[in-house]
């Protein structure tokens, strides 16, 4: 009994497996992988945006910092011979603007490093986007010629062969249509539209050839 139930579970196994292989768009499948790959490789883009600006914003305040503890070194020296309290001041502040300077620094630091890091993650994203259209381009191009060979197969030869008759007989009927219609094709008049539209497409050429030559004077 073990051993039927096995079987049987085997057997239903397989008959579900096959009945996925016949039902699952593998095309749609992939498509739906490579957009959330898409999805996920812009998201990283944006932060890595975002990280990159704090990082501009950081560096351009310490550099603003480093001026300022240079201007309040200079108050500093200025101002020693008649107030030496301001004089003081002025050290406290610039060293305080140091201080918060190789602060920010180190903040920087630390998002030059985040920033390379992300970077990094988003070549292998893009890279990983770029292999999914690859192979998705591949196994499509296969399944296309696989399709393809199907048609060449002897059992559909045949109603490759019926669909030409078809098209005979279509295109005879069609003859038949036009020959009873009779179609007027007036080649007086056509001769007179040819003439005129050649005489509008030359007064257009010599007008450009006039354009031209005033242009090069």
């Amino acid at each position: 009994m073990k051993k039927w139930f096995k079987r049987y579970r085997i057997c239903l196994s397989s008959r579900i497996e096959n009945v996925l292989d016949q039902v699952e768009n593998h095309e749609a499948v992939v498509a739906a992988a490579v957009k959330e790959a898409r999805e996920h490789a812009a998201r990283a883009k944006v932060k890595l945006n975002r990280v990159h600006r704090d990082g501009e914003t950081l560096r351009q305040r310490a550099e603003q910092l480093a001026t300022e503890a240079v201007r309040w070194e200079e108050r500093a020296t200025s101002c020693v011979e008649t107030d030496r309290e301001r004089a003081r001041e002025c050290l406290r502040r610039r060293t305080a603007a140091k201080e918060e300077q190789a602060r920010l620094e180190r903040e920087a630091a630390e998002h030059g490093r985040l920033e390379k890091q992300l970077t990094s993650d988003l070549r292998r994203v893009e890279e990983r986007v770029r292999e999914l259209q690859r192979r998705q381009h591949t196994l499509a191009a296969r399944e296309q010629r696989a399709e393809a060979a199907v048609l060449t197969a002897p059992g559909e030869v045949a109603l490759l062969d019926d669909i030409e008759d078809v098209f005979e007989r279509w295109e005879g009927k069609l003859a038949e249509s036009e020959i009873r219609a009779d179609l007027d094709v007036d080649t007086f008049r056509d001769g007179f539209v040819e003439t005129e539209s050649n005489a509008e497409l030359d007064a257009e050429l010599d007008a450009l050839i006039a354009e031209k030559k005033h242009a090069d004077a």
